[in-house]
Parts: C-alpha cells; sequence; structure tokens
C-alpha cells in the first residue's frame, strides 16, 4: 500500500458507517464528540472531522446543533416522484406554505417554455414534513382562480389531474432533470443546518407535459437529500432500442 496516499479517516468513516448500520448507534442518537472518537482511533481530532463530515454528506449524520453535536439520521425514506401535492410517500405529515403567489412577467427561458401568456402565476412554496422543511419550490403556471385559490387552501386533491382538466386535457408525464449539489448558505438557513456540517441538496428541473405537447407546469425543486432518496419508473419502449456502441480493444495474440 501506498502510504503516502493512505488516508486513516476512510477507515473511521467505513467503522462508523457499519456501526450504523448494525444498528448499534440509533436514530437522533447522540455521537461521541470528535474529542472522544479522536481517543477512540488514536487520531487527530481533524482526521475524525473528515469522516463524520463524510458520514454527514452520505445522510447517515446530521448536525441539529452544529460541528458540536452529530446525531444518527433516521433510515432514508423513498421518494417515488409521483410528483403530487402532499401525496410524496417519503413524507410522514406533508404541509404545504406559500411564500409568495402572484401574476407577473417570468424570464425569457420560462415564457420560451410556456409562450401562449404574457404573463404566469409565480408559486413559490416551503414543503414541510411535520415541523421539517424538506423542499422548496418555485413553479410557473397558467393563471387561473382556482389555482390561486389551492396555493391559498392545499387540499389532498390531485393537483395535476386538476391542472390538465382545466386546460381540457391531461398530463401525459413529467421532464426532470435532477442534480446534486451541495446546498447555498441561504439554503441552509432556510433549512434551518447550522454550523458547517455538508447539506446535500437534490435540484430537480420539472416540466408537467400535457398529451398535447404544451408545457403547464416549470417548476425548480430544491430537496433535502439527506432525509430520503428518490426512486423513479423508467419505461422501456421496445419500439425504440437503444444502441450502444461497441468498444474493440485489441489483445496480444
Amino acid at each position: 500500500m501506498d502510504k503516502s496516499r493512505y488516508r486513516i479517516w476512510e477507515d473511521i468513516a467505513a467503522i462508523l458507517r457499519a456501526e450504523i448500520a448494525s444498528g448499534q448507534w440509533k436514530p437522533d442518537e447522540i455521537l461521541p464528540s470528535q474529542k472522544e472518537l479522536a481517543a477512540r482511533f488514536g487520531v487527530q481530532t481533524l482526521t475524525v472531522g473528515k469522516a463524520l463530515q463524510q458520514l454527514t454528506a452520505e445522510g447517515l449524520l446530521y448536525a441539529p446543533h452544529g460541528l458540536r453535536e452529530r446525531r444518527v439520521a433516521s433510515s432514508r425514506r423513498k421518494s417515488r416522484r409521483i410528483c403530487g401535492f402532499l401525496k410524496d410517500p417519503a413524507w410522514q405529515n406533508p404541509r404545504i406554505e406559500t411564500v409568495h403567489l402572484k401574476v407577473e412577467s417570468p424570464a425569457d427561458t420560462i415564457q420560451a417554455l410556456m409562450p401562449d401568456a404574457g404573463q404566469l402565476l409565480h408559486w413559490i412554496t416551503k414543503q414541510w414534513d411535520g415541523n421539517e422543511l424538506v423542499a422548496l419550490s418555485d413553479a410557473w403556471y397558467y393563471p387561473a382562480p382556482w389555482l390561486m385559490d389551492y396555493a391559498l387552501h392545499p387540499t389532498d386533491v390531485d393537483f395535476y389531474r386538476r391542472l390538465g382538466q382545466h386546460h381540457h386535457t391531461r398530463i401525459r408525464g413529467f421532464k426532470e432533470a435532477v442534480q446534486a449539489r451541495v446546498a447555498t448558505n441561504d439554503e441552509r438557513k432556510l433549512f434551518k443546518e447550522p454550523g458547517r456540517a455538508t447539506l446535500p441538496t437534490f435540484v430537480i428541473e420539472r416540466q408537467a407535459v400535457a398529451t398535447n405537447d404544451r408545457v403547464l407546469e416549470v417548476a425548480t425543486l430544491i430537496d433535502r437529500a439527506s432525509r430520503y432518496v428518490l426512486e423513479y419508473w423508467v419505461p422501456y419502449n421496445e419500439s425504440q432500442p437503444v444502441s450502444l456502441p461497441c468498444i474493440v480493444v485489441d489483445t496480444p495474440p
């Protein structure tokens, strides 16, 4: 082994990861301090800090009071990306908070996707699971009285069925692009994540597309990735097979 490239913190992270997986550390249980863990493994606190930062980035730990306290995160529930409000199976006690609702002129990129109206309804929400903020949503729609009312008084109605019916069509599907990144400082404040521990997020750019190919929603979602994982169903179409490039490597005789 090349000792110059050996990183002991990876071994420490692996040990703690295995202990969490085995149930030795229970959800929400406080881990020993960095000083105590450093004494346990016979290393410097900085080395332990790297291991804890890695496990936090993986969503196994969280820091509700900053770096001075690390707790074990509960098992991440699966979000099946059904794209409904108040229906995500990863949320146990869902709640929507509307923070901005106004008919206004969108950016050119939004207008290009929804060109049928000069102004659109801009709806920004915070989405909660109980007392924990799990997602931020910034979405654009064609203005409609029922949508304004829904934004002010969200219910468990099938939102996208209602959206399609209003436009005399049906939602054919959702075009989504997902990018994983670390939360910004402003996002950390909204998610009430103090300290400097890494907070991973999913940034989901979504378009709701009707059967007539008209885009009825353009939304940006910022989801707290450390609390659940995304689960998609991707259909396979036999009439459109995918051809993979074949790479031929010459081998010696």
